[in-house]
């Protein structure tokens, strides 16, 4: 049984920003007044096995000449790719470029490449250090997540979280890309065996169009019950039983009055159910349709909380993220409205909070939280931004850059096919990233106690 597993700590402090397909352009000096350059840096893929080898792709604007240094040495042309050689050992390669005009002027840019090890995920999780990154092997995980028939190539696209059960160790995702013929898929990850798995395909997951994973997801661990919403535009909820591994269909949120795309959802205890956002600034007169949800365990059904006009949103691509340390659950973003932000507490107030500082909802970012602090973490496609959110202060901070997004390959942005969870048990927050042809499992350890 395969327990091979990663490797190496990455101090973020050491590296610079990242981002999109090879990162989003460096902020450079400019002395003098001149035309400063930028420096784009990528490296393709981003986690390798032990003598594997990257591509390293960079470009430049406004730039004559270009250094290497950290892993790589020596002169470059400002713009070019080039193999990373055999590693056996995680890497940092930079690229500083020098300006065209008199003043001097230059910009760096850095991409870190991983080498996989041989660690367990407890044991790889209690090595890192607070603002340390990690790459995990993993057993499967290409075939359990990729699809090569699709647009993207992966299931994780249009998609923004999965669940961990800390019960049984495990991971859960449903998802699917643009690849209607195939239906969704379900699929998990055992900690005890280090591996992925495609795990069986009911009826209403094989019908057809796009049923992304969205945020369309709640995790109930007490009851043990995931909950998924059936179809991406309709109102069907069903929820899988993880001891008996058997699924049902619940009641329908027969209070959203109307069929939309791409909610967000998590499962708040102190509430006893599933809290459903649908992006609410949809409307026919005074009537706005969308809102926020809640389905009570005790009674099975669904039931409206406050007033949508109170907290407008985007109409689609929202997101809900529960806060098992602060006891909430923050939500909002979405097409039309990025940066609206809202709170809902265990006493069913809802609050409105300052927007946010980048861009919010499916596509746009990735909203997760440090199991350790409870402070909310967000990547973010405006300008490849990592950020942490203390929401009873309603506080961001922004975080040394993420190395895991400089590794994006699509146009959508460098959060595209990421999704994450925070995971408990280890005290760190887990990273799925899929690119065209790979996966892989990252872990960021925000803070050790």
């Amino acid at each position: 049984m395969l327990r091979a597993k990663t490797l190496l700590l990455v101090p973020v402090l050491a590296l610079a920003v990242t981002a999109c397909g090879g990162g989003a352009v460096e902020g450079s000096q400019s002395q003098g007044g001149g035309i400063a350059p930028a420096v784009s840096l990528a490296a393709t893929p981003l986690s390798v096995t032990s003598g594997g080898s990257s591509t390293l792709t960079w470009s430049s604007t406004n730039a004559t000449s270009c250094t290497a240094s950290g892993a790589w040495s020596g002169a470059k042309a400002t713009s070019g790719s080039q193999s990373t050689g055999p590693l056996t050992a995680s890497s940092s390669f930079t690229l500083t470029c020098t300006g065209t005009t008199g003043a001097q002027t230059n910009a760096s840019k850095s991409a870190m490449v991983f080498v996989l090890g041989t660690q367990s995920f407890a044991q790889l999780a209690a090595s890192l250090q607070p603002g340390q990154w990690a790459a995990l092997a993993t057993a499967n995980i290409n075939a359990a997540l990729l699809d090569p028939g699709g647009a993207s190539g992966y299931i994780t696209g249009y998609a923004e979280s999965l669940k961990w059960d800390p019960l049984t160790r495990q991971l859960f995702f449903l998802g699917m890309d643009h690849h209607p013929d195939t239906g969704q898929r379900f699929v998990s990850y055992s900690d005890s065996t280090n591996t992925w798995q495609i795990l069986p395909q009911t009826s209403w997951m094989a019908t057809g169009g796009v049923h992304h994973g969205y945020d369309h997801q709640a995790l109930d661990v007490a009851n043990r019950y995931l909950y998924v919403r059936g179809h991406y535009m309709d109102r069907s909820v069903y929820r899988y039983q993880i001891d008996t591994k058997t699924w049902e269909r619940v009641q329908d949120n027969n209070v959203l009055e109307y069929s939309q795309c791409c909610g967000g959802w998590d499962y708040f205890p102190e509430l006893n159910g599933v809290v459903w956002f649908q992006g609410s600034d949809t409307q026919s007169g005074s009537t706005f349709y969308g809102g926020l949800f809640l389905r009570d365990d005790l009674t099975g059904s669904w039931r409206r909380l406050g007033q949508s006009a109170a907290y407008l949103a985007g109409t689609y691509h929202n997101f809900a993220e529960y806060n098992p340390k602060q006891k909430v659950v923050i939500f909002g973003g979405g097409d039309g409205a990025t940066r609206t932000l809202y709170k809902l507490d265990s006493s069913g107030t809802i609050t409105s909070l300052k927007p946010a500082p980048v861009d919010l909802g499916i596509t746009k970012s990735i909203v997760t939280t440090d199991p350790v602090t409870g402070k909310y973490l967000v990547l973010s496609n405006t300008g490849s931004s990592f950020y942490s959110y203390e929401v009873a202060s309603d506080t961001w901070t922004l975080l040394p850059a993420a190395p895991i997004l400089s590794s994006g390959q699509s146009s959508s942005g460098p959060t595209f096919g990421t999704v994450a969870t925070p995971v408990s048990t280890y005290g760190v927050t887990l990273f799925v990233q899929c690119n065209p042809g790979n996966c892989a499992v990252y872990l960021y350890k925000h803070s050790g106690s």
